[in-house]
Formats: structure tokens, C-alpha cells, sequence
């Protein structure tokens, strides 16, 4: 693994190249002085290793009102957001060194069906000193790590990028320089597509950084929300709809159901439910809801998620298997907050509501579901009383259907780890 000192090294001796020389092989690609959004863009290649007819790219780029420092963060972290992944890891975030490492694990291309896919493990470093001229330079370079052995019928590609960044008034000028080989001369052929394609990842990803983390709602927004619904009548038919379950008795619980549209564009609805748990209290029930998604049978992939202590919150990822063959799967990150003061009446709320979250990025073949569930829970002698309103977008009409199987299996599942934790007191 070559330093920071040597990759700048390498990047000095391409940067006094006359790139105008045809002599040397240079010649211009499509992308000259070509305006995109955000940037313009000019690239010149020449041949690198002409057996397996690999290219020097020279690019010039100057990106508008921008900085450098947050130019480069999306640089390097960005990875996780290519539409040709089959899978994704953020290996090391090492702050000390300022650098970031990525696994990134690429599909076949469509138009070759029987190629091995290829993969890449990338480490992009910052250094503000090396130039010595004020400017920062970036350098991306392959690497090999204990934890990430080539998979099988997989080519590892070979990836070198070093660029100094410079601000230039309230702009940025970028001047790189690279090399890769994807272990195939058509996989190396230059294509402008994907250079544009890789730079509006970094864009869009400045984006996100720059409107920070979504805002989630509080329990106390959830609660004046949860009031509003509670006072319409779920007896009019005009407005809602009954379901298959009414006064459906299950052992332990009996359930209601209604609906009525929520977003008519998207077959969202919003689902009315009560609930009474027989010989249960409320301090056991709640942190059974809050931690009772492992069971799910429908789950490819379980994984408790790292929240602040600050509030009573547990929270949870969760991919579901797709129930249809070519459907895509379906993903979750899902945080659960108890509040026992909002109702300000002695009852207990939780809040239930879909949040992003950086270590979870979106897996490829995947759509990631908005859910949103407001509960209150009173104790009525032995038994508590459940009154709940939700909806959730599945990103299919389909699927946002009601169904009351998933509503029974989540109150047997819920009961289940409540069984469970009785049993370890």
C-alpha cells in the first residue's frame, strides 16, 4: 500500500505530461469544458498499459460553490450509493489518518451473462500538507484486508486515483489523475457515461450532507397526531372500512381492525386498531413490543441498531424476503421510543417510526418501506387495552393492502418475547 507521498509523487509526474501532445497518445474524450450540474468537466486519455488496453485519464474539473472540505467527505464516502452493487461494507472510518474504506462488490454487466462479477476494496486518504501549495490531495488506491477474500468466479479490479483540490474563491478546482483495470480490455474501455454517472453520486451525496440527518418526529407530535385520529368515528362507513377483524379472539388478545385511505395516489391506508391483552401490564408488554422483531419469519437479515441513551428507544434493522419471485426485497430501519408522560392520563405511548441511519445503507435489490405506528396502552385491572393508528409505504400498491394475517403474527410474536422474558425473571 503505497503513503500519501507516494501517490502525489506519481500524480507530479502525470501532471507535467503535455496532454495536448498526440505524440505521447493523449486525445480528448467526449467531455470538454462540458457543463453538468453543479460542475464542469474536461478529460483527456492516453494509453497506461496497452496489452490489456488500460487508459491514463487526465481530468480538470471545477466544481461551483462548493468547499473543499466538503467536496473531498464526499469523495470518500459516497460508495454506497451505486445502483450497479450487489453488496456494500464501510470497512474503517479511521478519522486520525483521514482516511475511508469501502468493499464494494459489483454485478455482472446484463450484456455479459457469464462473466464473473468484480469487486474492489478501496481506500481513499486526505493529506492538507503534502502539496506543500495549500491545496488538499486525495488519493484512492486498492488494497487487500483479512476480512474480505476474493468470493468465488470474482475478479478483484485494480483502482488508482490522486487529485489535489483547491478553492478558488467560493468554487473548487480538481485536477486528477487515474488508472484502474477490471481484468477485461471492454470492462477498461473509457466510458463518459460512467464518469458523469460517478461524479452526481458524489453531488447528490454533498446534497444530503449539506440538509443534514432527516428530522424524526417526537412522541409529543405523535401524540397530537394520534388525538386527531382517535375522535374520528370508525363506525362511518362513508370514511372507513371494517376488516375481517372485528372482536377477533387469539389466545391472549382479542383485536379490531378498520381502514380508510390515507394517500389515495399510493393505496396508503391508515389502519385503526384496538386491542385488549388479557392478564398482562403494560411495564411488560412495552419493552416486549420494543424488542420483538428478531422473530419475524419473514426476515432475511436481523440487526439491532446502536441509538442514544437519551430517551427510552430501541431500534432495529430488518430486510424482508420479497414475497413475489422478481419483486425486490423490502428494508427497514426502524426505532421504537416509549413515553410514559405524553398523555399526561397515567397511559403509556410509543412511538414507532422508520429513521435512516449511516451504518445502513440501502442494499442493492432493495426498496427501503416508510412506517409510521402511534400506540397508547392503558391498564384496565388485569388486562391492557391497546389503541393504535398506522400506516406505512411499501413502495407497491400491493403490498400496502391491509392484511390481517401481519397484524395477528405481530401481536403472537410480541406476546411470544413477552412469554420469553417472564420466564428469564
Amino acid at each position: 500500500m503505497s503513503s500519501t507521498s507516494e501517490m502525489y509523487e506519481e500524480w507530479k509526474k502525470y501532471s507535467v505530461e503535455d496532454h495536448l501532445d498526440t505524440k505521447l497518445g493523449w486525445y480528448p474524450s467526449e467531455l470538454q469544458d462540458t457543463k453538468v450540474d453543479g460542475y464542469t468537466i474536461t478529460c483527456h486519455f492516453r494509453p497506461f498499459a496497452k496489452q490489456y488496453k488500460q487508459n491514463l485519464g487526465r481530468t480538470e474539473m471545477l466544481f461551483e460553490n462548493c468547499t473543499v472540505a466538503e467536496l473531498a467527505r464526499s469523495f470518500q464516502d459516497h460508495y454506497d450509493m451505486d445502483k450497479a452493487l450487489l453488496q456494500y461494507k464501510k470497512v474503517e472510518v479511521n478519522e486520525a489518518e483521514k482516511s475511508f474504506t469501502h468493499y464494494c462488490l459489483y454485478k455482472t454487466p446484463i450484456y455479459f451473462p457469464f462473466m464473473h462479477k468484480r469487486d474492489l476494496l478501496l481506500k481513499i486518504s486526505l493529506d492538507e500538507e503534502v502539496t506543500g501549495d495549500g491545496s488538499t490531495f486525495i488519493c484512492f488506491q486498492d488494497i487487500e484486508h483479512p476480512d474480505f477474500p476474493l468470493p468465488k468466479r470474482t475478479k478483484r479490479v485494480s483502482y488508482f486515483m490522486a487529485a489535489t483540490m483547491t478553492q478558488v474563491g467560493d468554487n473548487v478546482a480538481l485536477k486528477g489523475f487515474d488508472h484502474n483495470d477490471m481484468k477485461n480490455t471492454v470492462l477498461n474501455m473509457v466510458v463518459e457515461e460512467d464518469i458523469i454517472g460517478e461524479f452526481k453520486y458524489i453531488m447528490d451525496r454533498m446534497k444530503q450532507n449539506r440538509a443534514g440527518p432527516p428530522k424524526h418526529v417526537t412522541t409529543a407530535e405523535a401524540y397530537a397526531d394520534w388525538k386527531k385520529c382517535a375522535v374520528e368515528d370508525v363506525k362511518d362507513k362513508k370514511k372507513w372500512k371494517t376488516t375481517l377483524l372485528q372482536d377477533k379472539k387469539e389466545d391472549g388478545f382479542t383485536v379490531t381492525c378498520y381502514e380508510r385511505p390515507f394517500d389515495k395516489k399510493f393505496k396508503q391506508i391508515l389502519v385503526s386498531t384496538d386491542a385488549v391483552f388479557e392478564n398482562c401490564t403494560i411495564a411488560e408488554f412495552a419493552p416486549a413490543l420494543q424488542d420483538h422483531f428478531e422473530r419475524d419469519k419473514a426476515l432475511l437479515k436481523y440487526e439491532k441498531v446502536p441509538v442514544s441513551d437519551e430517551e427510552n428507544s430501541l431500534a432495529h434493522y430488518v430486510c424482508y424476503k420479497s414475497p413475489f419471485p422478481l419483486m425486490y426485497h423490502r428494508d427497514l430501519v426502524m426505532k421504537i421510543t416509549i413515553d410514559e408522560n405524553v398523555t399526561g392520563d397515567g397511559s403509556t405511548f410509543i412511538l414507532l417510526q422508520d429513521i435512516q441511519h449511516p451504518d445502513f445503507p440501502l442494499p442493492p435489490k432493495t426498496l427501503r418501506v416508510n412506517y409510521s405506528m402511534s400506540i397508547k396502552l392503558t391498564q384496565d385491572g388485569e388486562n391492557m387495552i391497546l389503541k393504535s393508528f398506522d400506516h406505512n409505504d411499501m413502495k407497491n400498491t400491493v403490498l400496502n393492502m391491509f392484511c390481517e394475517v401481519a397484524v395477528v403474527d405481530e401481536f403472537k410474536y410480541i406476546l411470544a418475547q413477552m412469554k420469553e422474558n417472564r420466564e428469564k425473571e
